[in-house]
């Protein structure tokens, strides 16, 4: 029999048999459990193997060495560790990988398979995970509660699901990875992941959910992905301001549906997406389909390409995307840098390679792209207590006239945290966009409104009403948009 040596062990192991400990699990209300022997095989039956679960440190605050194996190979339990690399040529392979509040580690090279996650990090920050080939496993690779990774070039297939996140956000860079045949999701997110970026990867022959699942997950940039002959291609669900384009979308029994606000295009010559069952008309040659593709819940891709390489064949729409996408990449100290430049960029084109309605467009894209970022698409401009407003304002909006953005600025006084709405209104009294819907604290806040509806739809020339409500207090005020 198998040793090993914490009192709370047998609570949580399904059962030991001949000397092999079978599915290993530590639910989350177990902890500081230490798993060490001389020779601990923990059982490589799918989706089995080790299965670590918690919301806290102490949750994880296990000690299990590498003589526990997993299909012959040591399992690695790494906490608190820092600037590392684990890679198979110099440390060996592993039967499973957790990195636990741990920081700029790479994890490179290995092959687990057989197991409950090949690789799963939890509060793990700034890290590589590459060249891992993880399959025939509930989760290949696995996120929770991790910020700013980059998950690249890795084979996650024949497992439940190939690549998942949970409470991940803030610029998780999953590019150029493989993710086929796996019986849920090629790459799913599973509540609150916001502001990652996936992109050129290969997702195809994934059954039951979809290619890509995003679930609750919010300003994602999702681009260059290949999708192909899954259930449901791409699936948003609870989801709001992601944007989806220049994906292939080729032979998916479903290949989109969408719960939530989300933008399937931007503006020409970047455009959407590539749909096999919607290529035509194309009358004027332009690679760009001539009618809206349409999908349930009131999805629609306004540029839908003609051409499975209709982007990377125009020169200028492959520059001014990459130029675009540094946006999103981008931290939000340096994001006005970076629009100013790009902006330039545009403008040098204007009336070279761009009409006028072009140029406009792309800037107002890259306004939104900003104002996604910041959360609320609120920017605070001060909260010092030493310049706390002492009432609620409401700001003329300016440039006033406008086209194709303008700034909004309000107050909340001190001591008067509020829920606050920014609403847009047309003359007869319709809602336009919701610009704000949160609760502000006392301070000067400043929001991009760029001339668009709930749907990304460029509005019309007019006078328009913008009304705040915060609490008790009620203002509106009028503005011009002209083009």
């Amino acid at each position: 029999m198998a040793k090993y040596c914490h009192t709370t062990v047998s609570q949580v192991i399904r059962w030991i048999k001949r000397g092999e400990l079978k599915a290993f699990q530590i639910p989350g209300d177990h902890n500081r459990i230490t798993i060490k022997s001389e020779k601990n095989e923990i059982s490589n039956s799918r989706g089995d193997g080790l299965n670590v679960t918690g919301s806290l440190y102490s949750h994880y605050d296990h000690n299990i060495d590498t003589s526990n194996t997993i299909g012959g190979k040591p399992v690695y339990y790494e906490k608190n560790v820092s600037n590392k690399i684990f890679d198979r040529k110099t440390n060996g392979d592993a039967g499973a990988f957790y990195a636990i509040n741990c920081n700029n580690i790479t994890i490179k090279n290995i092959i687990p398979s057989n197991n409950y996650a090949g690789i799963y990090l939890w509060n793990t920050h700034n890290s590589i995970i590459e060249n891992i080939s993880a399959a025939y496993s509930y989760w290949g690779i696995a996120l929770d509660s991790s910020n700013n990774n980059t998950i690249t070039n890795n084979d996650t297939s024949l497992n439940d699901n190939g690549i998942a996140l949970r409470n991940s956000s803030c610029n998780n860079i999953i590019e150029n990875n493989i993710a086929t045949n796996n019986y849920f999701n090629g790459i799913v997110f599973y509540n609150y992941n916001n502001n990652n970026i996936i992109s050129n990867n290969i997702v195809s022959n994934d059954c039951e959910m979809g290619g890509i699942y995003l679930s609750y997950s919010n300003k994602n940039t999702v681009y260059e992905n290949i999708i192909t002959k899954t259930y449901n291609g791409i699936v948003l669900v609870g989801c709001y301001y992601n944007i989806i384009y220049n994906n292939y979308l080729i032979d998916n029994e479903i290949q989109a549906y969408n719960t939530g606000n989300n933008n399937f295009f931007l503006p020409l010559p970047i455009g959407g997406n590539y749909w096999s069952d919607w290529t035509s008309p194309d009358a004027n040659k332009d690679h760009i389909v001539d009618v809206p593709y349409m999908f349930n819940n009131g999805g629609v891709d306004k540029y839908p390409w003609a051409q499975e390489n209709g982007w990377k064949n125009n020169s200028l729409a492959s520059k001014l995307s990459n130029a675009l996408l540094k946006l999103t990449q981008d931290n939000e100290n340096s994001s006005e840098n970076i629009i100013e430049a790009f902006i330039n960029e545009v403008e040098a084109l204007r009336g070279k390679k761009l009409t006028d309605e072009e140029a406009d467009e792309l800037i107002a894209a890259a306004q939104d792209i900003i104002a996604m970022k910041s959360g609320t698409a609120k920017r605070v401009i001060s909260q010092d207590k030493t310049k706390i407003p002492v009432t609620f304002s409401l700001f003329q909006n300016s440039p006033n006239p406008f086209n194709p953005v303008t700034t909004i600025q309000y107050s909340i006084p001190a001591g008067e945290s509020k829920h606050v709405t920014l609403n847009v209104y047309d003359l007869r009294g319709a809602l336009v966009r919701t610009l704000v819907d949160d609760i502000s604290n006392p301070g000067y806040y400043s929001i991009i409104w760029n001339g668009r509806d709930e749907v990304g739809t460029r509005v019309s020339s007019g006078i328009y009403l913008y009304q705040l409500k915060a609490g008790e207090f009620t203002k509106s005020n009028k503005m011009i948009l002209m083009k």
